[in-house]
């Protein structure tokens, strides 16, 4: 990745594509993305958008080299490992704010965006249609509704401590797809995902047609509902006490109680959780009749 200045070009290592999965488009805009070196004095460099809208970081320690390669036309500098604590925030809050650890040798030993393992096992790290790495953003609670989109909400709580269940990861099964979403430090999440595709006797083609709104106001859909929740695992790394990704996406999953307590454990949680989603009507996970979704982590074997 190449960045022209009036003197020379500059070769920036360490780049970035910010991806919202629920409207599957990249976010290049809002965003505030900083790397705070790990160590006793450390320091904070804020990145710069691309004209492509990637952020990335120049003037990086230990990198000087690297960045400025027509200054040494010896050769290529040999490389040097780079800790650093990424953290990306949101300023019009539509997004959770994130942060990981990235620990990798400089320069990378490939070219262009910077390819995270973060979201194995999630997101894909390269879409079908996409030939570049992607870093995903979560919703965030605060986020304004989308036309056309459906949602998931809920305020999650821990079944032992009555305290915000926070950092919770929610995985949403919907039509065969799969949708996450992160609850806050407040235990508050917003899961948001386009509607599975109408069929054709619910989209106006079908003989004899019908009326494309009277379907679209009667289409249901099942929902799958699977909660991961280990609050001892979770690593938080930023000064704001932002949660480490990859000890988010480490977690277990948690008994959900989807009906008021009122017996043993073994009766009245479940790992999977089931829902329905209605078309034009937001989703609101309960359990029973309060108005948050309570949740028991799992002790895990040391």
């Amino acid at each position: 990745m190449f960045v022209h200045c009036s003197e020379m070009p500059i070769v920036t290592q360490v780049g970035f594509r910010f991806w919202d999965p629920a409207r599957d488009v990249q976010v290049t805009d809002g965003l505030e993305v900083t790397a705070r070196t790990v160590s006793t004095f450390s320091q904070t460099f804020k990145a710069f958008k691309t004209t492509s809208g990637n952020y990335a970081f120049h003037g990086l320690p230990g990198l000087h080299d690297v960045e400025y390669p027509e200054e040494f036309p010896a050769g290529p500098p040999a490389r040097t490992r780079a800790k650093l604590i990424i953290e990306v925030k949101d300023i019009q809050r539509n997004f959770l704010p994130a942060a990981f650890l990235f620990d990798e040798e400089l320069p990378l030993a490939y070219g262009g965006i910077y390819r995270s393992s973060v979201f194995e096992g999630m997101y894909p790290s390269v879409p079908p249609d996409s030939g570049s790495p992607l870093f995903y953003l979560l919703s965030a609670p605060t986020r304004q509704p989308m036309p056309g989109m459906a949602v998931v909400r809920c305020q999650l709580k821990d079944y032992d401590t009555d305290r915000p269940a926070s950092h919770a990861l929610i995985e949403i099964g919907v039509n065969g797809k799969k949708w996450f979403g992160m609850a806050d430090k407040d235990g508050a999440a917003a899961i948001y995902f386009p509607y599975p595709p109408i069929d054709a006797a619910y989209s106006g083609t079908a003989s004899p047609p019908v009326s494309i709104s009277r379907s679209l106001r009667s289409r249901k859909w099942p929902l799958s509902i699977r909660i991961a929740y280990s609050p001892d695992s979770v690593e938080l790394l930023a000064k704001e006490a932002i949660p480490e990704l990859r000890s988010i996406l480490r977690q277990h999953p948690a008994y959900i109680w989807p009906q008021d307590p009122a017996g043993p454990l073994v009766t009245a949680a479940v790992f999977d959780m089931d829902g329905e989603l209605a078309y034009g009507h937001e989703v609101v996970l309960r359990t029973g009749t309060k108005s948050e979704l309570y949740l028991q982590s799992v002790p895990t074997s040391p």
